[in-house]
């Protein structure tokens, strides 16, 4: 009896090493699948990136994250971050005094090897040239990098890596420009002038027109100028610029969709 029940515990026993060694391989299997699905989404992202130079550092953001070093990570797709930032910067200086004069600086500390991150996030914002809503996910990211760049007890996880290596590319370096209201606003001054259109009926030299003044902004501030003109439009529906610009915007826009088609 004894022999017996020994040898039911220990076929119990095997049965249960077996069910949990079952459960450690599928475990396995699932989390290594997430990953790999992580790692492919990851690579397909580095697609959208615009600034070409920009994509070996992010290569090795990926790099980095597939090696379990997610400290690093972290800390290079934020440095890419501000590459780029400071490309589109300089795309965008000789449009506005202000913005010139940001630039300018942002030369002198980097040349000087002042640290400038916060700096540059703030005046982005102040120029309108992020939105709040931008300039606060920046400042989160930005926090997430100290703490992965400098000896804390806060250890960075894959989930944290993953946030800032798709964050950075959604937000800043799938953009082919900075969010740029101030553009914006220039185009809605000019529409005040009568004279913005030289001509009224000339269908192909208002579209080009039309096509050079948003080339420089954002999608997001095309947006806020969009709503502004439908605005001028409802309140003095005869102010034929507002009218004008409306309509060769729908158009371009059409145009832009089909293309993609």
């Amino acid at each position: 009896m004894l022999i017996g029940k020994r040898s039911k515990g220990i076929r119990s026993l095997s049965l249960n090493s077996q069910c949990n060694s079952f459960g450690i391989r599928r475990n396995y299997f699932r989390n290594n699948k997430e990953v790999c699905m992580a790692i492919r989404d990851m690579e397909t992202m580095l697609l959208n990136i615009r600034n070409k130079k920009i994509v070996p550092l992010m290569e090795e953001s990926m790099r980095c994250y597939n090696a379990f070093a997610y400290r690093a990570s972290i800390s290079t797709a934020f440095n890419a971050m501000f590459h780029d930032l400071c490309d589109k910067l300089e795309a965008l200086k000789e449009t506005n005094s202000s913005i010139k004069a940001l630039y300018q600086e942002i030369e002198r500390k980097k040349q000087q090897q002042e640290v400038y991150e916060s700096y540059l996030i703030d005046n982005l914002a102040s120029n309108n040239l992020i939105s709040k809503l931008e300039k606060d996910i920046l400042d989160g990211m930005r926090v997430m990098r100290n703490k992965a760049s400098h000896p804390t007890d806060h250890e960075p996880t894959a989930e944290e890596a993953r946030y800032v290596f798709t964050t950075i590319i959604d937000l800043v370096l799938s953009k082919g420009r900075i969010l740029s209201r101030s553009a914006a606003d220039d185009i809605l001054s000019l529409l005040k002038d009568n004279n913005y259109f030289p001509s009224k009926s000339d269908f192909k030299e208002n579209t080009k027109i039309v096509r050079y003044d948003i080339d420089s902004i954002h999608e997001s501030a095309l947006l806020y100028l969009v709503s502004k003109v439908i605005d001028s439009i409802s309140n003095d529906p005869d102010e034929e610029n507002y009218v004008l610009f409306f309509t060769y915007l729908f158009l371009i826009r059409i145009e832009m969709t089909y293309l993609k088609l």
